[in-house]
């Protein structure tokens, strides 16, 4: 019964495109995206044009601290209009070795606290990614440890705003044990944030390297923290069409996010699709 039930739903993506998705659906689970170039929000009308016919409600929008206030009140103002949050976004390996992280979050705390509450942004998400270090293979122990106490600081300076960490689904299998305890570091971060954002590179759902098989650890144990969690998915240019759905048909991708959709939706520790990124999620829906 519930196959059918996805057939249906993919058939209605097909033909309406998302705008149909989530209303057919009654779904609250949200449609999340990564923007990480900053001046495209010079460009609002065609960025909302986009989210609004893909139904995406959240926006991870990297921070230039260089552009003014002015800038980004406007961009929030019109986003908070159309019922899009917008999360503060930025990070990246080499931040495990400066105080950028607490930085970061002072600047938003700094922000949020001279506009308007319409004009505030929603979140914080830190994508700091350490494991992409040269140095990664023979001195893991100490970035991990490095990494924690840079995630440890920012959750000591988060007033009032919610702190969302993305990480990998392989976070499950990597073990700790450090003056922050031990264990694995999935369930850490789990603990250290409000919310995280699984990146579940795949493109195919089912089998043991399929995305339900490589998500569903991290959600079981977001369910032991009580802690709510986001699945993410690639559109970006990567030459391993495992990973990507860049190099898929864009009914393929339609099909894949319908189905993930409507297999969470009952599912109350998984909040949102996150898809990464915006411009090579608009360059997909386009026909190649």
């Amino acid at each position: 019964m519930k196959k059918i039930g996805v057939m249906i739903i993919i058939l209605i993506i097909l033909i309406g495109g998302g705008m149909f998705l989530r209303q057919f659906l009654d779904k609250s689970l949200s449609i999340g995206s990564w923007v990480w170039e900053t001046n495209e929000i010079e460009k609002e009308e065609d960025l909302f044009s986009f989210f609004e016919a893909e139904q995406i409600d959240r926006i991870y929008l990297q921070i230039d601290q260089s552009r003014s206030y002015l800038d980004y009140q406007q961009f929030i103002k019109e986003a908070t209009e159309k019922e899009i949050e917008v999360f503060a976004l930025d990070g990246g390996p080499e931040w495990i070795y400066t105080n950028e992280a607490k930085r970061f979050v002072q600047w938003v705390h700094s922000f949020n606290e001279a506009v308007e509450e319409n004009e505030r942004f929603a979140g914080i998400q830190l994508d700091i990614e350490p494991y992409l270090l040269p140095e990664w293979e023979e001195n893991r122990e100490d970035i991990i440890r490095n990494f924690q106490a840079i995630i440890h600081g920012a959750n000591q300076e988060i007033i009032l705003i919610p702190l969302e960490l993305a990480v990998p689904f392989w976070f499950v299998s990597l073990e700790y044990h450090n003056e922050f305890g031990k264990g694995d570091l999935a369930q850490w971060v789990l603990r250290k944030s409000d919310q995280v954002s699984v990146m579940t590179y795949r493109t195919e759902l089912e089998g043991e390297n399929g995305i339900f098989s490589l998500f569903d650890p991290f959600v079981e144990r977001a369910k032991r923290e009580n802690k709510p969690i986001r699945l993410a998915i690639e559109t970006m240019e990567i030459d391993n069409e495992s990973i990507s759905f860049y190099f898929h048909s864009k009914e393929t991708f339609q099909q894949t996010l319908a189905t993930l959709l409507s297999h969470y939706e009952k599912d109350r520790t998984v909040t949102g699709i996150d898809i990464h990124h915006y411009k090579s999620h608009k360059e997909l829906l386009v026909d190649k």
